[in-house]
């Protein structure tokens, strides 16, 4: 009797290492630090670009940077010191973006920066986002109430003074695109 108790005992153990071994495997954005809240979505320009890495650093959350007009490649850039860029296909957005299953998401721009194809597509899939558009510097004050982020409009600031004076024209097309991309096929979705 005891042996076949130790058996038991010995199965159940076993069976909850590897499920919970599996569980770890299968939640990748799982737990405070890796879940999506806010998606932030926007274009590839540099007021725009600018704000997104600033809503990043400050709240940890990713953003997704559409292609600029005539431009390729839809990334999706994840928070992190050491995260990569995703190349995701154009086709696949909604389904990513249903992966990521954010709570809210913002939009950064009016259609300049984010066409309406891409705002219909989010409505038409159940999608209900928040747009900021206009004065920069009122979008930084109107998106920190939001997500409340107390430093988001003064290092937006900083930050758009320093990419200001460091401005060479007609030097900066090599940057259109993050530095790690990870570019993720078809069927790997």
């Amino acid at each position: 009797m005891k042996k076949i108790i130790l058996l038991c005992s010995m199965v159940l153990v076993a069976a909850v290492a590897v499920f919970a071994g599996f569980w770890d495997w299968a939640t990748p954005y799982q737990g405070p630090e890796r879940d999506v809240i806010t998606l932030v979505i926007t274009g590839n320009y540099k007021s725009s670009r600018a704000m997104a890495d600033v809503i990043q650093y400050e709240s940890r959350q990713p953003y997704i940077l559409l292609p600029y007009k005539g431009a390729k490649g839809i990334f999706f850039c994840p928070a992190g010191p050491n995260a990569s860029a995703l190349e995701i296909p154009a086709e696949q957005l909604i389904q990513f973006i249903g992966f990521l299953d954010p709570q809210r998401i913002i939009i950064l721009g009016n259609e300049d920066y984010v066409p309406g194809e891409y705002r219909k597509l989010l409505e038409f899939n159940g999608f209900s986002p928040v747009t900021f558009s206009g004065d920069w510097n009122k979008v930084a004050q109107d998106v920190a109430g939001l997500m409340h982020l107390q430093r988001l409009e003064n290092n937006y600031k900083q930050v758009m003074a320093s990419l200001q004076s460091n401005y060479i024209p007609n030097q900066g097309k090599e940057l259109s695109q993050p530095n790690d991309v990870v570019i993720v096929e078809q069927n790997s979705l």
